[in-house]
């Protein structure tokens, strides 16, 4: 991305229009589109992991001595070591 910054001071810097025209805009243009591309996989990627994580709040209370898989990697701490 700070290469259509550096082109685009180019082309004002040496007033030359068709450099911003051809090339600043539709590389800003495609820039664009990859990151709200991106940022819509992000937001659905991170609504799977909210639900999952739901779900495994839900199985935890209802079966207690349930482990859940992502305590011990991302907590640091187990059920088990919630029982002592």
């Amino acid at each position: 991305m700070g290469n259509h910054r550096l082109f685009f001071a180019q082309a004002s810097l040496h007033a030359i229009p068709e450099l911003t025209e051809e090339i600043i805009h539709p590389g800003a243009l495609e820039t664009k589109s990859q990151l709200v591309e991106d940022l819509g996989e992000i937001k659905s990627q991170l609504s799977k992991q909210v639900a999952r994580v739901q779900e495994l709040r839900v199985k935890k209370v209802e079966q207690p001595g349930m482990e859940l898989p992502f305590q011990d990697r991302y907590c640091g701490v187990s059920n088990k070591d919630n029982a002592n």
